[in-house]
């Protein structure tokens, strides 16, 4: 069993008349018991959705700063849901 661990996700908003590559994405803060604590409002491209995780981690202090490059931390999906990172 693997041990679970907060994360912050980005994930695609649902818009189906849009490709996924021009889609606006959000973040989604994810307590370790898999309870959504926060989500952002939609940044127009995964890019910046990327630099909102810098500001997140940077608000939420040292401890989630220093872990910034552990690959949990941060997780990415597709339009289908599929992590991709």
């Amino acid at each position: 069993m693997s041990k679970r661990t907060a994360r912050i996700e980005i994930h695609p908003v649902d818009i189906i008349d849009l490709p996924p590559s021009q889609r606006p994405h959000y973040l989604r803060l994810v307590a370790s018991n898999g309870e959504t604590l926060a989500h952002s409002e939609a940044y127009a491209s995964r890019s910046k959705a990327r630099r909102g995780v810098s500001a997140w981690l940077k608000a939420f202090g040292e401890v989630w700063y220093s872990r910034a490059t552990d690959p949990g931390v941060v997780h990415e999906f597709d339009a289908s849901g599929e992590r991709t990172r």
